[in-house]
C-alpha cells in the first residue's frame, strides 16, 4: 500500500518520537524505507536524544536520503504559564507549572498531554484567578510517555485500535483504509 500510494503522488514519511522505537519497530521502519525508497521524496523523523546527549537510533536510509540533523529548542520554562493559559483558558499556579516542567519539559504535545491527563484524572482544582494541582505532585506518578498510554487506556480498546491503526497510517489516510486496517467500521 505504502509504495503505491507514494508513486501516485509525492509523499513525505514521518516518523515522531524515535527515541521510544523498539528494535520491532526500527526493522519495520527500515523494510519502508527499503520499499518505497525509490519514490517517496521525503522522509522525516523526530526525537530527542539521550540523557547523554546521543541522538536516538535510527536506520539508515542507505544513501536513499540526504541526512540532515535539525536541532529544536523546546519551550522555556517561563513560557508554561502561557501555554497553559491558552490551552486551559485560566493561569496555572506555580505547583501546576513546576509539576508540569518536571514530567513534560518544554516540549508544547507532553505539555498538553499532561494537562488532559491530569483533567482526567481529576486532579486539577480551579478557583477564579488560578489553576492547580488537587493533590500532591507526589502523588501523581509517570512520565509524559506513561501519560500518553494511561489516557489512551482509559479511552477502551477500539480507541487504543483507532489510534494505534492511525499512528501507523498517518492522518492523510482516508477512514475507510483504517476501516480495512482494523477490520471494523470506523465510519458514523
Amino acid at each position: 500500500i505504502l509504495k503505491g500510494i507514494s508513486l501516485l503522488s509525492p509523499t513525505t514519511f514521518v516518523f515522531e518520537n524515535i527515541q521510544w522505537f523498539s528494535r520491532e519497530n526500527l526493522s519495520a521502519v527500515e523494510a519502508v524505507i527499503e520499499s518505497v525508497s525509490d519514490s517517496v521524496r521525503g522522509l522525516v523523523a523526530t526525537g530527542r536524544p539521550g540523557d547523554d546527549g546521543s541522538p536516538p537510533d535510527f536506520p539508515d536510509g542507505g544513501g536513499h536520503f540526504k541526512e540532515r540533523t535539525i536541532f529544536l529548542e523546546g519551550l522555556p520554562r517561563e513560557s508554561i504559564p502561557s501555554f497553559v493559559h491558552q490551552t486551559a483558558g485560566i493561569s496555572p499556579g506555580g505547583d501546576l507549572v513546576d509539576f508540569l516542567w518536571s514530567r513534560a519539559g518544554g516540549v508544547p504535545l507532553f505539555l498538553q498531554q499532561a494537562l488532559f491527563y491530569l483533567r482526567d484524572l481529576n486532579v486539577l482544582r480551579e478557583d477564579e484567578e488560578f489553576l492547580t494541582l488537587a493533590v500532591p505532585p507526589h502523588r501523581i506518578d509517570g512520565s509524559a510517555r506513561d501519560f500518553f498510554h494511561r489516557r489512551i487506556a482509559l479511552m477502551g480498546d477500539e480507541v487504543e485500535e483507532t489510534i494505534t491503526g492511525a499512528s501507523i497510517l498517518g492522518r492523510e489516510f482516508h477512514v475507510d483504509l483504517l476501516d480495512d486496517v482494523l477490520d471494523r467500521s470506523l465510519s458514523v
